[in-house]
């Protein structure tokens, strides 16, 4: 009984420390999306050189700090995505956002895209990957069309996932986790049908019994 005490505790805490990595690398990276808000009026010049070197530094730092991934929105332009790859450590995977899983076409239309979504997130890949992003992230509806287009030059890091029985809450473009990974998806980003499910443990080792199947 203590020797499987012991493994038990020593898996929660493994999961605990994977958790935190997870959790320290999501923070930087909104950290440094509020770095690439727009600016508007005579202070728009000025403002382009700082996000680019303001996220050149935020890149280092997260390098400094152990970060393995990091995101910047790619909507920033290529000025802004060069420098960050530029500043990133051997062994960090950069990522750049292309369009969030919570929007849709009229998400697209109401802020001045008259693009579908997939038309938009292909554009947003083509602007990352000729400025040395290492992969992207997008919905789980695209995976198929970035694996046609750039075959395996990038990874591709999946959220909007949801296993059997979860609730969409605000996803619009979802899928389960096994539809995802066949798809062509590199890595799956899975938060509230974990985080807010009852029992953590539980709805991951469902999420990896369905992945089994």
């Amino acid at each position: 009984m203590p020797d499987e005490r012991a493994e038990t505790d020593e898996s929660q805490g493994q999961a605990t420390s994977n958790l935190a990595w997870f959790l320290t690398g999501a923070f930087i990276g909104a950290a440094a999306a509020v770095l690439y808000a727009p600016q508007s009026g005579k202070e728009t010049r000025k403002y382009l050189s700082d996000k680019t070197q303001r996220g050149r530094d935020a890149v280092e730092s997260a390098g400094q700090l152990g970060v393995r991934m990091l995101t910047i929105h790619l909507s920033g332009g290529s000025e802004m995505i060069r420098a960050a790859t530029t500043a990133r450590a051997n062994n960090m995977l950069l990522l750049g956002v292309t369009v969030l899983t919570s929007s849709t076409e009229e998400t697209q239309r109401e802020i001045g895209i008259a693009s579908g979504v997939a038309d938009q997130v292909l554009r947003l890949a083509k602007l990352g990957v000729n400025a040395g992003i290492d992969g992207v992230v997008a919905s789980p509806h695209e995976i198929k069309p970035l694996r046609r287009e750039f075959a395996h030059k990038m990874k591709i890091v999946v959220p909007g996932i949801r296993p059997s029985g979860a609730e969409a809450n605000d996803q619009k473009r979802t899928m389960s986790p096994r539809d995802a990974l066949d798809a062509g998806a590199d890595y799956l980003v899975i938060g509230r049908p974990i985080t807010a499910h009852r029992n953590p443990r539980e709805a991951v080792d469902k999420i990896l019994e369905e992945l089994r199947c």
